[in-house]
């Protein structure tokens, strides 16, 4: 979906989860910010807890169960065509670091910062690793790079990198094996708000 569909969803997401606590992930929210991708959904986060009440909600907002596909709903935005949301229950929702931003619409979206971005980035680059996937690694490598430039551009620090917002990023089981295939990035992590620590590890 372009630019412009990724808006509208996020403004349909905005409108509809309200009353759920939900954070707008991945490409989309990169897209968001910025990022020139066209992803083929909006993925969202939220508690494990909300579970079942989100799937309730969903149906009752006349959201369109994927057949085959567990937590993906679809909505029609306003050129007619079904996008889809893929939702998400991570058992450490209330670690990632998520901001309010204002939207089109009169519901303000939440959505991961940048810096709850690259932590989510550092957290699917350990397990890849793990699949010994490089065209993948590659991939999230540039993504992560694009964050960190885009976090030194914005220059607002809702968006700096802290330790309490990143934790997956911050453990030697990212930083290394990252760094160490991509040296390049670590003046940009200082830049972003985080260098390697002076002593020990988290």
């Amino acid at each position: 979906m372009n630019r412009e569909a990724v808006s509208e969803v996020v403004d349909i997401i905005a409108l509809r989860f309200s009353h759920i606590p939900y954070a707008v992930s991945g490409l989309a929210a990169m897209v968001y910010y910025g990022y020139e991708a066209r992803p083929y959904k909006v993925s969202i986060v939220c508690p494990e807890h909300t579970r079942e009440n989100q799937k309730c909600w969903a149906k009752a907002q006349g959201m369109i169960p994927i057949p085959r596909q567990r937590h993906v709903w679809g909505v029609a935005t306003s050129d007619g065509i079904i996008q889809q949301i893929r939702v998400r229950f991570p058992y450490d929702f209330n670690e990632m670091h998520a901001l309010k931003i204002g939207t089109a619409g009169s519901n303000p979206v939440s959505m991961l910062s940048l810096a709850g971005l690259a932590d989510e980035l550092a957290r699917t680059y350990v397990n890849e690793l793990k699949h010994s996937d490089h065209d993948r690694q590659e991939n999230l490598a540039h993504e992560m790079i694009w964050i960190l430039k885009r976090i030194i551009q914005c220059r607002l620090p809702e968006h700096a990198l802290r330790p309490e917002r990143i934790p997956h990023l911050i453990r030697e089981t990212f930083w290394l094996p990252f760094t160490l295939s991509y040296p390049e990035s670590v003046p940009l992590f200082a830049k972003a708000g985080w260098s390697i620590p002076n002593e020990g590890w988290y």
